[in-house]
């Protein structure tokens, strides 16, 4: 997997690393105003529980379901939701307070005992709201403390062991399995068999909401996407991405983002933001022909090269494949290609 880099200048947030079909969220952004008001307008909002902290009362699978609240409505014993670092959280409310900093609660999850410590305040700016309720293989489950019983601990400590040792061994199944795809021979059978399934390809165009830049996209046609970035609306419109899928498949296959800097900037032009395939596709040239799709779009409206920067000797080799050169700016080794409209 290629995951290069576009060097940020003015109000560019490159944090984003999506993969992911419309809307689009990172973690942080997640908790921007305007996609608050989204939230109470649709009443609610589901995640997919992961994780066995809270066992018994949310299992691993389990849809939560969210309501927005705000850090005055939030009472003990309820199962909030905040923000902690890049990630999502929700455990059980056991106090609240109030410090220099505002108002905030206090966490902890279920599976920890009394005395055996918390998550620490949570305030207002981390706080989403509260799990309103949960549905646990079809059916609704309580959000209150549960007593466990004995089959659902044997449960909890398998699922513990299996977690533990899914991360052990990741690091290594990973190492193994990205050295195998990137060898000649795993390529040629991947692209040929990619070939030979005759799968049809679809491309999505997003360009970032005007309300909420860098955290929603919206869907846009080709003939849209190229007035968007026309003369006309040029500054306004900073990013976008492309969207591979293929066959009947809703997860997306392949993505990239494409952003824009300036005139004026030290990084003018266009470079490549980030370049995702999904790991069961790597090795079968859906970079090439993504790149292909979006070079198409650039040459359209006059743009003649694209740039990007890799710091992984792996990338650097596989943007060499893909037909970029090596060059030096500013003093910093950046990859550049030439666009001519023929992909």
């Amino acid at each position: 997997m290629v995951q290069p880099l576009a060097p940020c200048c003015g109000r560019i947030d490159l944090k984003l690393n999506v993969a992911a079909s419309m809307p689009i969220v990172d973690g942080e952004a997640f908790l921007q105003t305007e996609l608050s008001r989204l939230l109470i307008e649709a009443g609610r909002c589901r995640f997919r529980a992961s994780g066995s902290c809270m066992h018994p009362s949310i299992m691993p699978g389990d849809d939560l379901y969210i309501g927005l609240k705000g850090i005055a409505e939030i009472s003990v014993g309820e199962i909030a939701v905040f923000r902690r670092g890049w990630r999502l959280l929700s455990h059980r409310v056991i106090g609240s307070g109030a410090d220099s900093r505002g108002p905030f609660i206090i966490t902890r999850p279920d599976s920890l005992m009394q005395g055996e410590g918390d998550d620490g305040p949570s305030y207002e700016k981390d706080i989403l709201g509260v799990v309103t309720s949960i549905v646990r293989k079809g059916r609704p489950a309580s959000t209150c403390p549960t007593k466990p019983t004995f089959f659902a601990d044997i449960h909890a400590i398998l699922n513990k062991n299996i977690l533990h040792a899914w991360f052990f061994l990741t690091p290594t199944l990973i190492k193994i399995s990205t050295f195998m795809q990137q060898s000649y021979p795993y390529g040629y059978v991947a692209r040929q068999f990619f070939r030979l399934s005759g799968q049809n390809i679809h491309y999505h165009y997003h360009l970032p909401h005007r309300l909420c830049k860098s955290i929603i996209y919206r869907n846009i046609s080709p003939d849209d996407l190229g007035f968007a970035l026309s003369n006309e609306f040029k500054g306004r419109i900073d990013h976008w991405i492309l969207t591979i899928y293929l066959g009947n498949d809703p997860t997306p296959s392949a993505s990239a983002i494409f952003v824009c800097h300036q005139e004026g900037c030290p990084y003018a032009g266009w470079w490549l933001g980030n370049l995702w395939i999904r790991f069961r596709y790597r090795g079968m040239g859906l970079e090439k022909i993504l790149l292909a799709k979006a070079e198409k779009v650039l040459f359209s409206l006059g743009i003649t090269e694209l740039k990007v920067r890799a710091f992984i000797e792996t990338d650097k080799a596989r943007l060499s494949s893909l037909g970029f050169q090596k060059v030096v700016e500013r003093g910093n080794e950046n990859f550049i290609k030439k666009i001519n409209g023929e992909g």
